[in-house]
């Protein structure tokens, strides 16, 4: 199994997600963040069991460059590679 950790450089809106609730044009978006959040957090919490441990895992991480558009694989994998 492989998990992409994808993201951007000073990503306002993920910080404000987990901070108290705002007011303003961004507040639509950070409550979708907010509320998917909160929705998965049992599951997030639970510890997996005995057959996904079992299963290879690599983790990724990319980052999406705002001022060109393009993802880049920051080549920090973790775990088996295939």
């Amino acid at each position: 199994m492989n998990v992409i950790v994808c993201g951007h450089y000073r990503c306002g809106g993920v910080q404000a997600a987990f901070g108290r609730p705002t007011t303003g044009p961004l507040e639509g978006w950070i409550a979708n963040v907010r509320t998917i959040r909160q929705a998965h957090a049992e599951a997030l919490a639970l510890r997996p069991d005995e057959g996904a441990r079992a299963q290879p895992l690599a983790i990724h991480g990319w980052i999406y460059d705002l001022h060109d558009g393009l993802l880049r694989d920051l080549e920090v994998s973790v775990g088996p590679l295939e």
